[in-house]
């Protein structure tokens, strides 16, 4: 997909970030942030959203403390949970 094409994507959902899968499994998740600092760098709406994705997902159990998920979101400077 193209960051155009998730661009659209995330406006029509109403949503802010969107996992990016291989097959079943994640690959990374694409955010508004990116979308937004890929424009602002120079890159088309038609390069692939793999050229932007942040590739190092953290992710938590559902049964995580909303404390400790906070802790980390402010640590790692993390905007989606």
């Amino acid at each position: 997909a193209t960051l155009g094409d998730a661009a659209m994507r995330l406006e029509h959902l109403g949503i802010g970030s969107v996992l990016v899968l291989d097959g079943e499994r994640p690959a990374g998740i694409l955010t508004e942030h990116d979308i937004t600092r890929a424009i602002g760098d120079g890159r088309s709406t038609a390069d692939g959203v793999v050229t932007v994705m942040t590739r190092d997902i953290l992710s938590r159990v559902e049964s995580t403390p909303v404390h400790e998920a906070f802790r980390t979101l402010l640590g790692r400077n993390i905007r989606h949970l």
